[in-house]
């Protein structure tokens, strides 16, 4: 009976092991596919939120797309109401009521969808839509601007919903179909191109008066920059690797509509037509209507195709999601029952091993593992409870040595003794350990408070040494040394020799000041010396001035003596305030490097508020000239006896978003210095030019010339004669209409190439003034050398130096040298008649200054010529 019970034990155990073997094997191949399919369907819920993304997306794009063909609508509308067309009353009213429409649906579609609002954020373009229209549709129904005005303003809205789409077509259209090269919003903008240009055919049939074709220029233009556009969106398109909307783009470039319109631009383009060249004008703006039906059809069956391809992806994602949810439940089904089996043979044993160790990892060191089974478990709680007894020994001699270190006994070993095997080994790492970071902790604290070409205290060390020798609020005075020559003897000597001189005259200035002040070397070349009392201003002067004049001593290294200049910076204030009076000490020592003489500079708040500001300026210019915020002013160039405005100078102002005005004489000097004056030069430029080519000045003032200041770092960093030569094409006026003003700093870096840049500027057509002459780098040699054509004489040598004899002799001469060189004299800063009289007489003609007219914007000089004789100018026209 005995024998039947233990074979029947025996073989019940057998049943055990072998249900939590397979039990065990059950959950980790479940786990493995229950992972792998958590991994898939996270996939595809992703690509499921990218689908649905994707929808938002089109149906985002359909509602732009009418709301972009009901503005130009409006536009053309607007277009013909600056024309002067009767009669459309009734049409506006329709096609504003359109754009309303278009605008609510649009703003109703962003409210609810989420995917929308996060691609475009925080732009409120779209907000501001409606505000925007209302006032541009009260200016046209006042009549108060010109067509190309509306024009303008009509094209903001449009860029903004084109920015928009773009965005939104990037982020939530593309990551699902794979389109990154914005194919709806370019379909759309060649849509908006192609309605472009059949409103200007309709402008230019309406000047004609449906006859002979009109030379005006203003009228053609719009036609020809509206089809070189619509060719280059057509190319792209062409181009797509969606081979649908490539068929698309090259079925429409191959219509005889668009080749029609096409060789009408074409011609205009090179200027191919006579005076009685007269046009199909029925066919052509026929044709125009039919590519922009056209067009907008081949966008809405391509937005369709991805709106029809993105359904049908979604609904294959959802199709996976619901199998492969039911493989999970299924799996998950089975996994219960064997992690049943599972926690009731081998979880509960665990759970108290467990339990045990995260009492021990809990600080109990004293856990006793209450398990005794003799089976695997059992084994694994016996060899945890031997590592419990070990661990508890090792962190009660670890807690011993971490209390000596702490104490900041680093020779404090752990004993070793104790501990047997590969313990013992741990063991002595550990006090291995413990003393390489004894030492390391000596020499970093070391270096962390001493510069290592001197050994005295660096800035870190200073700090703390000022902070222990007294209260906040007492006394401090420091005095910055700054070496001047260090560097160029550490370029051309070696860092050896360098450092070796700075150690030398570290010791000279511990031998001779170590006893009155706390010297420290805070920087390569700069030393730090620290008073601890008040200083009156005689012996701060005195201080200082025997500080400058150590450095007057030769210093030596090995055989060798080299003098290294230096000059001091002075701040007065508070122990507690040090890290700041090192900072306004460095600054003035910069300012005392100006002087040509050894000395000191004490520091002045004035100054570093300017530089505040100037780092501020820097700051904000890049986004200024990205926001437009500068613009040009223009003061003209009169002759002394008529009166009569010969030329413009062009100059840039800066006003900011919030209102303040920058003067030239601070952005300027910062755009030369940081490189933005490129950028600042063409825009310039290209507003100067496109000014004087408006009809209105054209009128005004048909033969004056306009001159732009010319950065040396433009004439001399960029290809510049390029870019006059691209400013004067697209603005179309005439090259002797321009002038270009370069000073004489332009030619201190390399004379032959900038005199051969002047020359290749000058064939070119543009005038060269010589700007500022007589104040700075005048070379007679140079002068007969450059094609100028008219110099100008700096205002110094007028503005109030009329009495002055040396001074008149100084500019009959200028005025003779440039008059017997062929060179137009011009002089500046004329403010009084007694000056322009005077100047008159010494053979100046050319005049330009405040007795004539202020700088302003080109509007306000247009009302004074067009003001009768002798009527007085406002009172605010030369602000």
């Amino acid at each position: 009976m005995n024998a039947l019970q233990r074979l029947w034990r025996a073989r019940r155990q057998g049943q055990r092991q072998l249900a939590d073997r397979l039990a065990l094997l059950t959950v980790l191949a479940g786990t493995v596919v229950l992972t792998l399919l958590a991994v898939i369907v996270y996939a595809q819920a992703q690509r499921l939120l990218l689908h649905d993304r994707s929808l938002q997306g089109l149906h985002f794009g359909r509602h732009v797309d009418r709301l972009l063909l009901a503005l130009a609508r409006e536009r053309e509308l607007a277009q013909a109401v600056a024309t002067g067309e009767e009669g459309l009353q009734a049409r506006q009213v329709t096609a504003r009521g359109e754009v309303d429409e278009a605008t609510a649906a649009l703003s109703s579609f962003i409210a609810g969808s989420d995917a929308v609002r996060q691609a475009i954020g925080d732009d409120e373009s779209l907000a501001h839509l409606p505000d925007y229209l209302q006032r541009l549709r009260a200016r046209v129904d006042q009549s108060v601007m010109r067509e190309d005005t509306a024009v303008h303003l009509y094209t903001m809205p449009v860029r903004q919903l084109f920015r928009i789409a773009a965005q939104v077509e990037e982020r939530c259209i593309s990551p699902a179909l794979g389109s990154r090269t914005h194919s709806l919003v370019t379909a759309a903008m060649l849509v908006e191109e192609l309605a472009r240009q059949s409103s200007a055919l309709r402008r230019m049939e309406h000047a004609s008066r449906g006859g002979n074709l009109t030379q005006d220029r203003q009228v053609v233009t719009p036609l020809l920059d509206a089809a070189y556009r619509a060719d280059h969106l057509l190319a792209q398109l062409m181009a797509h690797t969606d081979p649908d909307i490539a068929a698309q783009a090259r079925a429409l470039a191959e219509r005889h509509e668009y080749r029609s319109i096409k060789e009408l631009a074409d011609k205009l383009s090179v200027g191919a037509w006579s005076v009685s060249f007269r046009p199909r004008w029925g066919p052509l703006l026929d044709d125009a209507d039919r590519m922009v039906v056209l067009s907008q059809q081949s966008r809405q069956l391509a937005a369709m195709n991805f709106v029809r391809l993105a359904e049908q992806q979604t609904a294959d994602t959802r199709r996976r999601l619901i199998v492969i949810s039911v493989l999970g439940a299924l799996l998950i089904g089975t996994l219960s029952q064997a992690m049943w089996l599972l926690y009731r043979s081998i979880a509960v044993p665990l759970q108290q091993v467990a339990s045990a160790a995260q009492a021990t990892v809990n600080g109990n060191l004293g856990t006793i593992v209450g398990y005794q089974r003799r089976d695997e478990v059992g084994q694994m709680a016996q060899g945890v409870q031997v590592l419990i007894d070990t661990i508890g020994l090792l962190s009660s001699e670890m807690r011993r040595t971490r209390e000596s270190v702490a104490r900041g006994d680093l020779s404090v070993r752990a004993d070793g003794t104790l501990f047997r095997g590969d313990w013992r080994a741990l063991i002595d790492r550990f006090n291995d350990t413990l003393a390489e970071f004894a030492a390391m902790h000596q020499l970093l604290q070391h270096q962390a408070f001493h510069h290592p070409d001197s050994g005295l205290f660096n800035r870190m060390g200073l700090l703390h040494r000022v902070a222990e020798a007294g209260t906040p609020t007492a006394p401090c005075t420091v005095f910055l040394l700054l070496l001047v020559r260090l560097e160029d003897v550490t370029l051309t000597l070696g860092a050896d020799f360098a450092a070796g001189l700075v150690r030398t005259l570290a010791g000279q200035l511990v031998a001779r000041f170590g006893q009155r002040y706390l010297i420290a070397q805070v920087g390569s070349r700069e030393f730090a010396l620290v008073g601890l009392a008040a200083s009156p201003p005689e012996a701060l002067a005195q201080q200082a001035d025997e500080i400058a004049r150590a450095c007057e001593e030769p210093l030596a290294y090995g055989d060798a003596l080299m003098y290294v200049p230096g000059r001091v910076g002075v701040a007065v204030g508070t122990i507690g305030e040090v890290g700041v009076l090192l900072t306004n000490a460095t600054l003035a020592s910069r300012r005392a490097c100006q002087h040509v003489r050894p000395g000191y500079v004490v520091h002045d708040e004035s100054y570093r508020r300017q530089r505040e500001r100037a780092r501020r300026i820097e700051l904000a210019l890049p986004q200024a000239i990205e926001r437009r915020e500068p613009y040009m002013v223009f003061q003209p160039v009169t002759d002394g006896r008529s009166g009569q405005v010969l030329a413009f100078e062009s100059l840039m102002r800066w006003r900011t978003a919030s209102g303040e005005v920058i003067s030239p004489a601070d952005f300027i000097a910062i755009a030369e210095e940081t490189g933005h004056i490129l950028a600042l030069g063409e825009m310039a430029l290209t507003a100067a030019c496109h000014t004087f080519m408006r009809s209105d000045v054209c009128a005004a003032f048909p033969e004056a010339r306009v001159s732009v200041n010319v950065s040396p770092r433009q004439l001399m960093e960029t290809d510049f004669v390029a870019t006059v030569r691209q400013a004067l094409a697209a603005s179309g006026l005439p090259a002797r209409r321009l002038a270009l003003e370069i000073t004489e700093s332009a030619f201190m870096d390399d004379p032959d190439i900038c005199i051969d840049r002047i020359t290749q500027l000058r064939a070119l057509g543009p005038a060269i003034y010589l700007d500022d002459f007589g104040t700075g780098y005048s070379s007679l040699s140079y002068l007969t050398r450059m094609p100028i054509d008219v110099l100008k004489i700096d205002q110094s040598f007028v503005r109030g130096r009329t009495d002055d004899a040396s001074n008149l002799r100084i500019v009959s001469a200028m005025v003779q040298l440039a008059r017997s060189m062929g060179i137009t004299p011009l002089a500046e800063g004329v403010e009084t008649a007694r000056e322009s009289d005077w100047l008159l007489a010494l053979g100046c003609v050319q005049h330009q200054g405040y007795l004539y007219a202020r700088p302003a914007p080109i509007e306000e000089h247009l009302a004074a010529a067009l003001r009768p004789a002798g009527t007085a100018a406002p009172a605010d026209a030369g602000r």
